[in-house]
């Protein structure tokens, strides 16, 4: 289009292109500025052999003379990024997002408590590890997932004192929006509810708020419902029944269709069950 900027106001112009034949006018011009051309040179920086063995030998020298009692203090002084990898399993392909780092997982799983490894080439990275801890094969114990339980714990009791506060709110207010604006929220609407659902509206994944607003009588306010993201107050505004009769010889059929196509993959998956069978493949690969 760099001819339509040597026309003057108004004046009509034609172009030929692969598409056939443009008949063009120029209606409007704004006034000319001055324009430059902007390259950008990228050039990538990679370490030469003399920075490589410079890097490679103060790394080879940081595991020869570690220890885990003092590994983060040490690393922090010299400048280096120390990483800490949690819950690593035997089958992750790497560590975190450094690349390459299989070969860490394996050393980690022949490791034992306070072990510092050799330096491992990682492509762009040199890494030197310690084993912090080591989880024993079986059920974690309580200390280590206390955490976790103490956040059950925490959810369940705001549960229990939020639908005490419903219950108290709704005897005040025992309609859907009165409730609402007691507590200076608005009411919200789900559609498409069914046991096939997986969302309740943007609630996100509810099972027993779907469930019990299959049973919950139409336009009856319900109790509190816990849930997962909540407690929940609903209503059923509109219930549709299906007009099909339930077809038991059909839903036989369909039971039927589903185990064939299942039962190949439980077959298999029992004879590995009971077979006394350890993999090692892991360990190599």
């Amino acid at each position: 289009m760099a001819t339509a900027f040597t026309k003057a106001t108004n004046e009509v112009f034609t172009l030929k292109n692969p598409q056939g034949v443009q008949i063009m006018q120029v209606m409007e011009k704004t006034p000319a500025r001055n324009k430059v051309k902007l390259a950008i040179l990228e050039r990538k920086v990679t370490p030469g052999n003399k920075s490589y063995s410079k890097i490679y030998n103060d790394a080879k020298q940081f595991a020869a003379e570690m220890t885990s009692d003092k590994f983060d203090k040490v690393a922090k002084e010299k400048g280096y990024i120390v990483r800490p990898a949690t819950d690593i399993l035997k089958s992750a392909d790497r560590i975190g997002d450094i690349a390459q780092s299989r070969k860490i997982v394996q050393w980690a799983f022949k490791s034992d408590k306070n072990d510092v490894s050799d330096v491992f080439d990682c492509g762009t990275t040199f890494v030197v590890a310690v084993t912090t801890e080591v989880n024993e094969k079986g059920y974690r114990s309580v200390e280590k997932v206390s955490e976790q339980l103490k956040a059950e714990i925490v959810k369940d009791k705001k549960a229990e004192l939020m639908i005490k506060n419903l219950i108290a709110q709704l005897a005040k207010n025992p309609t859907l929006e009165g409730l609402a604006t007691s507590m200076s929220d608005s009411v919200k609407v789900a559609t498409g509810v069914n046991f096939a659902a997986y969302q309740f509206g943007l609630a996100g994944m509810e099972p027993t708020v779907i469930g019990k607003s299959s049973v919950v009588e139409l336009n009856k306010v319900s109790t509190p419902i816990k849930g997962n993201a909540g407690v929940f107050v609903i209503r059923t505004s509109n219930k549709q029944v299906d007009p099909q009769p339930f077809d038991v010889k059909m839903e036989k059929m369909q039971l039927n269709g589903r185990l064939s196509y299942s039962l190949p993959y439980m077959i298999i998956q029992n004879l590995k069950d009971k077979a006394d069978i350890v993999d090692n493949r892991i360990n190599f690969f």
